[in-house]
């Protein structure tokens, strides 16, 4: 027997980080530069402190100069951040399961297709020793 391709599980696994690189591309696209939406992650993780009842100095100062409540600074941050990326991880976990419930390894190549997502795999790197010479 010769293989082809990676075997089904190996190609899951292959086939879903190439998923995730898509997505990631797709939310990137929108301009924000890395260390901005690094700050906007901080943000929003200081804003669910403040919505479950601890302090933020960044939300509390931000909402000084807003004129409103921490409370309602931190619940404008958590909107704002809900808004931008669920169509997009919505999109990539129906994608994850999709591959994760595929019956083939054509299943998966359709799927990833189907969704404009495209995989290299390097044949040199798949079932070493496992090709069978017909001897």
């Amino acid at each position: 027997m010769i293989l082809f391709g990676p075997e089904l599980e190996e190609l899951r696994e292959r086939a879903k980080a190439a998923a995730m690189h898509h997505f990631v591309e797709q939310a990137s696209q929108d301009g924000v530069p890395p260390t901005l939406r690094a700050m906007y992650v901080r943000k929003a993780e200081q804003a669910q402190l403040v919505l479950g009842g601890g302090s933020s100095s960044l939300i509390e100062g931000e909402a000084a100069l807003r004129g409103i409540t921490a409370i309602q600074m931190a619940q404008v941050v958590i909107s704002m951040a809900a808004a931008g990326g669920d169509e997009i991880e919505l999109k990539r976990m129906e994608t994850n399961v999709a591959i994760e419930t595929a019956a083939t390894e054509t299943d998966i190549v359709d799927v990833l297709r189907a969704r404009g997502i495209t995989m290299q795999i390097d044949l040199s790197q798949i079932g070493a020793g496992s090709a069978d010479s017909g001897a």
